[in-house]
């Protein structure tokens, strides 16, 4: 159906990053479905005069008198394979008649591969064919070669393996479009070697059939690369295409006579040569875009591994990652924020107002801390800061000025009048190894900041000698409860 889009849903994140946006398209895909019938088409045309050819006598089978001609036999088994890939979409209901046919062409071709290995004189199977179709005409000299056998069988072949072993079929076809395009070949660079028994007009035949049947595999990964809407497959697609308009220029250079001059020589060179570097020019240039788009998509996904997506400010992960790549040398401070009645401003402007506060307050922060510092969000309105290299004065006065920065904020908006902030601190000594003692004490600091009447900074040396106590009872009940206690687990 035209405009139909192959989505392929089985592949995953790590064959292509850009999964998490959606799935990837090849509408290429559908183009080499639908061409299937005008490859067979054209297979069937030919067929059709090689056969009408011998009926009326005619030399549609040998066009050529100095080149080999295309026997009757090989005639048939285009025609049976033709019928059965044309058959394949239009008439699946009756996929047994399809595979009916396809037997019957490795059945005949099995028979003159046994005929030309037998090195018998006497080939009944072509006789006995050039009898039925081709009473009247001189068959000196024409029969079905070894090669062209060999390719009919083998795509018959994979059509009957489809379904049952596709791996298999697969490379039964690509070794059938190997054999087609040698003929080929051999007859655009007048190898005599590579086309030899092979008529014209059979590999007029081969090669669309041999496409045609590899279009049957164009849902295969193995060919998606080739035709999926990405720039990967869109290199692909002018590498590939560069190249038979390379093979192109040779050959016709080789059946013109212009190749004798010199002259001619060197021009034809210097354009292979040009359309090389041109084609390596813009290939690199396609790669470059697809490396820069790659290693953008990788920032991102690490950014988005390690930090709120709301606030920006890091996560628990993200946290964790910094903390443990600090020198423990030097002391540590820990500063717990908490935004004083936060619920109410959720209750009263809504969600959408809560989360702006969030990334407000989390911008104005970040941007008045050292960049060896880090501002992570502990969970719901809390915000955790870590203060490298710092002693407890100055642990003080930058908890202070981080509350005088949260009381003098306002709304972008203008909807939410006033907010402000209670914070607990603590200071990590030099044999602490582990954030979560400190987190306890700074979390401990912070309720007494909202028992105290809340938008106020209080230091865990500062807790009456009771609360600390409190505290520390309350840490070694939960160590003992739960002792593998993580950062990510908090």
């Amino acid at each position: 159906m035209p405009g139909m889009k192959y989505v392929d849903l089985s592949a995953t994140a790590e064959d292509d990053p850009r999964l998490s946006a959606g799935a990837i398209t090849y509408s290429y895909v559908g183009v080499a479905h639908r061409s299937r019938v005008f490859l067979t088409g054209f297979a069937i045309l030919v067929g059709m005069f090689v056969l009408g050819g011998y009926v009326m006598e005619a030399q549609f089978h040998k066009p050529f008198h100095a080149l080999p001609g295309t026997h009757p036999l090989t005639a048939v088994m285009v025609l049976l394979l033709a019928t059965s890939l044309v058959m394949h979409r239009l008439l699946e209901p009756i996929s047994i008649v399809r595979r009916g046919i396809l037997l019957a062409v490795v059945c005949l071709s099995s028979l003159r591969l046994i005929e030309i290995q037998s090195g018998s004189i006497h080939h009944p199977l072509s006789a006995a064919m050039a009898r039925w179709l081709a009473p009247y005409s001189d068959m000196s000299g024409i029969e079905t070669g070894a090669n062209t056998a060999m390719c009919l069988g083998l795509m018959a072949l994979s059509g009957l393996l489809l379904s049952r072993a596709p791996r298999l079929a697969l490379w039964a076809a690509v070794l059938a479009g190997f054999i087609s395009l040698l003929g080929a070949t051999g007859y655009a660079f007048r190898l005599d070697v590579l086309f030899g028994a092979m008529s014209p007009v059979t590999v007029a035949c081969l090669v669309p059939l041999a496409l045609a049947t590899m279009t049957l595999y164009a849902h295969r990964r193995i060919f998606r690369i080739v035709l999926s809407d990405t720039p990967v497959g869109f290199v692909a697609r002018c590498q590939i295409g560069f190249s038979s308009f390379l093979m192109v220029l040779v050959a016709a250079a080789q059946v013109g006579d212009k190749f004798a001059s010199a002259t001619m020589q060197n021009l034809f060179l210097a354009l292979v040569l040009w359309l090389i570097g041109a084609m390596n020019v813009i290939t690199a240039g396609i790669y470059d875009r697809i490396d820069r788009r790659r290693r953008k998509v990788e920032r991102d996904l690490v950014i988005a591994a390690l930090h709120d997506s709301l606030t920006g400010a890091a996560n628990r992960h993200g946290l964790e990652l910094y903390f443990s790549g600090l020198e423990r040398e030097l002391e540590v401070g820990v500063l717990l924020i908490d935004l004083d009645h936060f619920k109410l401003v959720n209750d009263r402007y809504g969600h959408k107002a809560g989360d702006r506060i969030l990334a407000t307050v989390s911008t104005a922060l970040r941007g008045r801390l050292r960049e060896r510092d880090v501002l992570a969000r502990w969970g719901g309105e809390e915000f955790l800061v870590v203060l490298y290299n710092v002693d407890i004065e100055g642990l003080a006065t930058v908890a202070e000025k981080l509350r005088l920065i949260i009381q003098d904020m306002v709304d972008p908006l203008g909807e939410v009048e006033h907010f402000t902030a209670s914070i607990g601190a603590t200071l990590m000594g030099r044999g602490e190894r582990a954030l979560e003692p400190a987190v306890a004490r700074a979390d401990r600091a912070l309720y007494w900041s909202k028992d105290m009447g809340r938008n106020r900074v209080t230091l865990w040396r500062d807790l009456p000698v009771p609360a600390r106590e409190a505290a520390r009872a309350l840490k070694d009940d939960i160590t003992r409860a739960k002792p593998d206690v993580s950062l990510t687990g908090t």
